[in-house]
């Protein structure tokens, strides 16, 4: 059941990002997702173009500062 769930959350952050490919917690909620059915390699893709769209936007130096944070607890693969 929890499998299910987290693939219905995966489809409906992918088509958000596909109408708003700028839509950063998305990519954060995406990324999350990643790490907890174990993809830690896409979570940290995932993680990272979430970064570079934060440096292409002044307003955004605290969100970019998390998912700085996100990016270093995320093991290594």
């Amino acid at each position: 059941a929890e499998t299910g769930k987290l693939d219905r959350a995966e489809e409906s952050y992918r088509e958000a990002l596909e109408i708003r490919s700028d839509y950063i917690e998305a990519r954060v909620n995406l990324a999350i997702l990643y790490q907890k059915k174990g993809d830690v390699s896409a979570a940290r893709r995932t993680i990272e173009k979430a970064l570079e769209l934060c440096a292409g936007r002044p307003d955004s130096a605290g969100l970019g500062e998390y998912l700085q944070a996100i990016l270093d607890r995320l093991p290594q693969d």
